[in-house]
């Protein structure tokens, strides 16, 4: 019988990549134990001791991303526009509207853990690992330079706004 709050732990302990079960079970077969002694294990050692080679993720995050709509796949690359793994909703949905992307697909995205929704923020998450795979796919998408410019267009006109606006000195 599994404890789901030490499979809740275990996985955030893992950084709730969609792999985070599979990492768990592999650790459970690997001490013949349990998921609290692999949560103790995680804690006091950490992943580091196995010196594990992220190389094969980006290969995992494709396999994901290919059985999902075309349109998934392009709002997943748009994560890549930002240099941080936080992305602003508001942002998004702007530059989504500019290129005629439905928010739809974020749903997926976040059905399949590439992305999280923290409880009552206006933003959502990338795990880094995700974030910087996103990155890698964004430069090699063909509308790259489109979500790029849409980007600095944004901000550019943010700071016309700001810079317009009356003083309140």
């Amino acid at each position: 019988l599994i404890d789901l709050d030490l499979a809740r732990r275990v996985a955030e302990r893992l950084g709730n990549l969609p792999l985070a079960v599979s990492c768990a079970a592999g650790l459970t077969l690997l001490f013949k134990s349990n998921l609290e002694s692999v949560l103790n294990w995680l804690n006091t050692v950490g992943l580091d001791a196995l010196r594990l080679d992220y190389a094969h993720l980006p290969r995992f995050f494709a396999r994901m991303l290919e059985e999902r709509s075309p349109a998934v796949n392009t709002l997943f690359e748009l994560c890549g526009v930002f240099a941080l793994p936080r992305v602003s909703s508001a942002i998004f949905q702007t530059l989504a509207d500019r290129l005629q992307l439905h928010l739809s697909g974020l749903l997926v995205l976040s059905d399949i853990s590439l992305i999280n929704w923290p409880e009552g923020k206006d933003y959502f998450v990338l795990h880094p690992l995700v974030h910087e795979y996103s990155a890698l796919r964004l430069r090699n998408a063909p509308r790259s330079l489109e979500m790029r410019r849409g980007f600095s267009q944004y901000y550019g006109e943010l700071a016309a706004i700001w810079r317009h606006s009356p003083n309140d000195s």
